[in-house]
């Protein structure tokens, strides 16, 4: 079973390398293509925040994901023993109180940051 984690982990570790590679010339791209129209490169704090979130709340995503897979395959892979079957349930409910923590947690903060920028004005 630990073999299958570890080969599962360098697999999704080898498809974050290649998207992170092919990032990297898209935003070389980018920055040429933002530097022949003139614009000066200066960025609003809000925009990088909010790409920082999106970033987080992307991996969080693929998180949630990977533990519902895995804790529904140990489920269904447990043939009857109570302890697997008990284990797998309490991944896919700890998934669950994960993901909405999240988003519970994200849709306070977009209503605080809005209501302050509605305040600011």
């Amino acid at each position: 079973m630990l073999k299958k984690i570890i080969i599962c982990l360098a697999l999704i570790t080898l498809i974050f390398s290649a998207n992170l590679a092919l990032a990297s010339r898209f935003t070389e791209s980018l920055n040429k293509t933002i530097e022949d129209t003139g614009y000066s490169g200066e960025r609003d704090v809000n925009i990088i925040a909010g790409n920082i979130v999106q970033g987080v709340l992307g991996v969080l995503g693929i998180v949630f994901i990977v533990l519902l897979l895995y804790g529904g395959t140990t489920y269904m892979l447990a043939r009857g023993d109570a302890k697997k079957i008990e284990q797998a349930k309490n991944i896919i409910k700890y998934a669950v109180i994960g993901i909405v923590i999240i988003i519970v947690s994200y849709s306070l903060a977009y209503f605080i940051t809005t209501a302050l920028e509605l305040a600011a004005k």
